[in-house]
């Protein structure tokens, strides 16, 4: 089972950028789950994970992350990232 952390903040430009773009990628892979974090609301979950920045993307497969990606990204990367790990 693979899972897609998304790391984000309110106050974040490159965040509300991200976000229509990972709708997309949702409605594209339908074998991945989907979770948002807000850094502010999840301070320990974000510290856990050693995230440093907003936006940062975490791919967890069988719940051990196996790739990381920061900063806004397009669709084509994360589904790229995505199929990369399987």
């Amino acid at each position: 089972m693979m899972e897609l952390l998304r790391f984000h903040a309110t106050w974040c430009n490159p965040c509300k950028q991200l976000a229509p773009v990972i709708e997309q990628v949702k409605q594209e892979v339908k074998d991945v789950k989907f979770s948002d974090i807000d850094v502010d609301l999840e301070p320990d979950t974000a510290t856990f994970f050693g995230v440093m920045g907003v936006p940062t993307l975490i791919l967890l497969k069988d719940g051990i992350p196996v790739k990381r990606m920061s900063g806004y990204q397009p669709k084509e990367r994360i589904i790229a990232m995505i199929d990369s790990a399987r």
